[in-house]
This record gives C-alpha cells, sequence and structure tokens, in this order.
C-alpha cells in the first residue's frame, strides 16, 4: 500500500476515533430488516457535506494540529442548530491549506446565506439556484431574445427607457465597463483568465452576444461579469472594486473539494456577493457617491487616525509632516476590503478571519488598518513622502505575514474600543 495513503487512513481512524460518538450516529443510514435485506435511506446530498466521507476524501495529509481542527469542525456540524459562535472561534485565526475542504460551507454559513439549521439548506440551494436562472434568462437572455423584434416606431437613436434599442445599447455599456474591470482582476494569478471547467448554467449561445460573440470558450472571469451584471441590474449601480469582492467568493466556492458545492459555484457567488454588499454597502454607497472617497469611509479613516494620534504620537506627527493623506491608500483598503493589497492565498487567509466577526465587519477593518500600520511602522518613520506613500500602496511587497496581522487586529480589538 502506498505510504501516503497508509498515513492517510491512520489520520482518519484517529479522526473517527476523536469523533466516534458523533460519527457512530450515522450507521442509522442504513437498516437491516429481516435476512440481510437493506433498506437505504435516502441520503440528503447537502447534509452529507457535513460528513466525515466528504472531508475525508478531500483530505490529502493532515498535521496533528489540523486533526483538531476537523475534529471540532465536524462536531460543531453534527449539531441540529450550528453554533455560529464556536465555529468563528475555530477559524478566527484562518484555515490553513490542510483544512481548506471547510472553507466553501464554513464561509455560506457565516455569511448567513446558509442557515444555522441545516433542514432549510435543500430548498434554500435549490431555490436559489431556480431564481438565478430566472434572472439571467429576465436581464439577459430575455432582453437580448426582445432585442431581436423592436417595435415599429423604435428606432435606434431613441433613448427613451422602453426603447429597445436604447435598452440594448445600455446594457452593452454596462457589460463592458463591467468586463473592463473583470478582465483585469488579478491577473498575476492568472485564474481568471482560464477557461471555467465547471459546466455552465447556460446553453443559450444568446449569453455569447454579451461576450462579443466568444461562444467557444467560457473564462472564469466570464462568470464574475455574468454575476456582476445581474447584481447592477437589480440594484442600479455598478462600482468599479465590486470585481475584487465577487473574484475571491467565487475562487474559493469554484475550487471546492465538493463537486455539489463547485455545482453550485456561480449561483452561490452571486446570493453570498449580495449579502456581503449589504454589510459593506456603506463603503461603496453615500451621499457624495461621485467623490473618490466617500463620506462612510473619510469618517472610518478620521477614527483610525485619532486612534494614531492618542498612542503614536510620534508617527502620527511624522506623517503630517511629510504631508500624507490617508485617503490615498485607506480609501482603497476599505472599499475593497483589502482584497488588492494581499497575495490571492493571504487575501482568502484574511477573508477567514473578516467572515468570522459576527457584529460589526466593517470596524473590524479599522482594527486590521492599525494592525498594517502597527507592523509597517519602522519603515513608516524612516521614509519620506515618495517611500512612505509608495509603501502604504503596495502592501504586496511589503512581506506582511498574514498570521502576525490577525493576531494583531485582535489585540487592537481588546485594546481600543472605535467609535
Amino acid at each position: 500500500m502506498d505510504q501516503k495513503k497508509k498515513k492517510k487512513d491512520k489520520i482518519g481512524k484517529k479522526i473517527i476515533e476523536t469523533i466516534f460518538p458523533f460519527m457512530s450516529n450515522q450507521k442509522a443510514n442504513q437498516q437491516t430488516i429481516g435476512q440481510g435485506e437493506q433498506v437505504q435511506r435516502k441520503v440528503d446530498p447537502y447534509m452529507d457535506l457535513c460528513q466525515f466521507e466528504y472531508i475525508y476524501s478531500s483530505m490529502k495529509s493532515v498535521s496533528e494540529g489540523s486533526i483538531s481542527i476537523f475534529s471540532e469542525w465536524l462536531k460543531i456540524m453534527q449539531a441540529d442548530l450550528i453554533d455560529l459562535n464556536k465555529l468563528s472561534q475555530l477559524i478566527i485565526n484562518g484555515i490553513n491549506d490542510e483544512c481548506k475542504a471547510l472553507r466553501g460551507v464554513t464561509w455560506r454559513i457565516l455569511l448567513g446565506y446558509l442557515t444555522p439549521s441545516k433542514k432549510q439548506w435543500i430548498n434554500r440551494l435549490e431555490t436559489n439556484k431556480k431564481n438565478y436562472i430566472a434572472l439571467v434568462d429576465e436581464h439577459i437572455l430575455s432582453t437580448l431574445r426582445n432585442s431581436k423584434q423592436p417595435a415599429q416606431n423604435d428606432h435606434p437613436l431613441n433613448r427613451s427607457k422602453d426603447s429597445s434599442y436604447n435598452n440594448r445599447f445600455e446594457d452593452f455599456n454596462l457589460w463592458q465597463t463591467i468586463e473592463n474591470d473583470t478582465k483585469r482582476t488579478r491577473q498575476r494569478e492568472g485564474f481568471f483568465h482560464i477557461e471555467n471547467q465547471e459546466a455552465s448554467l447556460f446553453e443559450d449561445d444568446q449569453v455569447a452576444i454579451l461576450r462579443l460573440k466568444r461562444v467557444d470558450i467560457e473564462y472564469n472571469y466570464d462568470v464574475l461579469t455574468r454575476i456582476l451584471f445581474i447584481y447592477t441590474k437589480l440594484n442600479g449601480q455598478y462600482i468599479q472594486g465590486m470585481n475584487e469582492l465577487v473574484a475571491i467568493l467565487y475562487y474559493c466556492f469554484v475550487n471546492d473539494d465538493s463537486t455539489l458545492l463547485r455545482s453550485q459555484a456561480e449561483v452561490d457567488t452571486f446570493f453570498c456577493f449580495t449579502i456581503l454588499l449589504s454589510q459593506f454597502r456603506y463603503n461603496f454607497f453615500s451621499k457624495d457617491e461621485a467623490s473618490i472617497c466617500n463620506g462612510f469611509i473619510q469618517n472610518k479613516i478620521r477614527v483610525v487616525q485619532e486612534i494614531i494620534k492618542k498612542h503614536d504620537f510620534r508617527l502620527y506627527d511624522h506623517m503630517l509632516k511629510i504631508k500624507i493623506d490617508p485617503k490615498l491608500f485607506m480609501s482603497k483598503w476599505f472599499m475593497t476590503v483589502f482584497t488588492k493589497e494581499f497575495k490571492l492565498y493571504d487575501t482568502i487567509i484574511l477573508w477567514d478571519h473578516i467572515l468570522c466577526e459576527l457584529d460589526d465587519k466593517n470596524e473590524l477593518l479599522n482594527y486590521i488598518a492599525l494592525a498594517i500600520i502597527h507592523w509597517l511602522r519602522e519603515d513608516l518613520l524612516k521614509g519620506e513622502f515618495g517611500e512612505v506613500i509608495t509603501i502604504l500602496q503596495n502592501l504586496e511587497n511589503q512581506k506582511l505575514k498574514v498570521i502576525q496581522l490577525i493576531e494583531t487586529t485582535l489585540m487592537y480589538k481588546k485594546q481600543f474600543k472605535l467609535k
């Protein structure tokens, strides 16, 4: 037997022993009746996501430390009602690579997309899939079908709201505006420029019309574009930076070890993105939407500045003297929820931590900003304007350790109460 398989089986056995009281209940899946006659209970595929078999099959190699995380996660999931506080505390420092199989389900739960009561999961997932497909049909497919037969009194220069020419023109402009951003999303990693390996939900070639007739291949950024297009049609406005948020969710969901969850990736990304943006809506929208930095973000920046002024006046004074305007870097941090500041893997770890915040995720961003400045402090004190602004606008090049940032964030959260 292969040595890796032996090690995996040994670890699997240890996990079974650790959570044996919970695993023994799974034997109820089969009931023996009469002389060897077996009746197989109907297995709910969504509930199976919380079962040992799914987690075990996704394991490559697991350290001793990760075994306890797997075990505790399974215990939490076995409860009739999932304890969100226990779940968030379990992964508050991020889900390591060995435990990444836990992420897809966990994020959906922490965002509130999947409820603490697992009994509602089937209906939620199936209903949302139907609803999303209907939205695509309404806002993309049917619009394109109707535009083929414009009314007799309609014409290409008609700019009235009920003009099919005008609606199609606006849709093309919106699609291309969004696509310009999704094409640029995390280009260095390359993931969003490779072919979408999951079967598309939409077989109709009309979808390709909005992809400039690229009917042969659907790229991952096409999926992002479709999600953002539908979101904008429903909510009225697309703002640059939304693509960065939706990209993190989709990357996480489409790379899940579960075949079932991968097939749900686009649908679940749309609804989870909608939930996420409702929690960070003021980062994008405010009364002064046209401003580069809206009033809500300006207030967040002011709060962070006041903390620095009070507890590290030397740094505050230095930044003031070299005329560093914090809006030049913090506005991007807060608007994109730090998605543009770190490499993809580090961003996902940081998001593990952010999604664990059950009360006020937006306030948590302030603590993260303080933690970043804490770890860059010495370099900031030595630099002049050009050097300092380069550091703060290019965090990915500063070799910050995300785990240290999370630990410092937790420290500041205990130490300060931001208002």
